[in-house]
């Protein structure tokens, strides 16, 4: 079943068998034989090839979509590929105006100072558990963007976080909540710091965020 779902979807994708090699770590060949049915791919692949295409595993599991019949004599209508076929603008919205709530509630407890010791190790536990969620939603941002714009200009696609976030960071619409989340963050942990009697510069949260932020605002040479 992957087998010949795999392959639509890496060409809705607008992917080459290298490129999608590269984007999932997953070899060319592999690839290739999982497309021809020559392999069953095993979970782990099937995980690897989900996340490099922006589906989830269950969908390359799925019977390949039967091709729509087109009348003779009529041109066919060019099919939206990749990620505008996928009405994501929504979800960044969403998680935009989240981020920025969290943001509102911490920063203003944080400016009335009516938070405890207790409180802010319950919100450092709650960050670090975020910090994952947010750095998924960034990354398929970033993905989204790179493939709009191999789309419209040919160029070749970007791989990798921070190669991403260099060329196409200031282009993220979740790129300014994310800062002042990460900000907002900084200041609670280094709050919480303090009121264990530690030296904020050497708490180990506290040097996270400054690398994530370091990485957020990072520009290619």
């Amino acid at each position: 079943m992957a087998q010949t779902r795999l392959k639509q979807l890496r060409e809705e994708a607008v992917m080459t068998v290298h490129e999608l090699a590269k984007a999932s770590d997953v070899s060319d060949d592999t690839i290739s034989k999982i497309e021809n049915g020559q392999r069953v791919a095993r979970p782990s692949t099937l995980r690897k090839l989900a996340h490099a295409l922006d589906v989830s595993p269950q969908e390359l599991r799925l019977p390949a979509k039967a091709e729509e019949p087109t009348l003779a004599g009529k041109a066919e209508a060019p099919e939206e590929a990749g990620p505008a076929r996928k009405p994501l603008a929504p979800l960044y919205d969403g998680a935009r105006k989240g981020i920025e709530m969290f943001c509102d509630h911490w920063e203003h407890l944080l400016e009335t100072g009516d938070l405890n010791r207790q409180s802010l190790e319950e919100l450092r536990v709650g960050i670090n558990s975020f910090n994952p969620v947010v750095d998924a939603l960034v990354d398929a941002e970033l993905r989204d963007l790179s493939r709009r714009h191999h789309e419209v200009t040919g160029e070749p696609l970007v791989y990798g976080p921070l190669a991403l976030r260099r060329k196409f960071g200031d282009k993220a619409s979740l790129a300014p909540a994310v800062d002042r989340y990460i900000g907002v963050c900084l200041k609670a942990m280094r709050a919480r710091a303090q009121e264990a009697g530690a030296d904020p510069e050497q708490d180990a949260d506290v040097i996270n965020l400054e690398e994530r932020q370091k990485t957020l605002h990072s520009k290619a040479s």
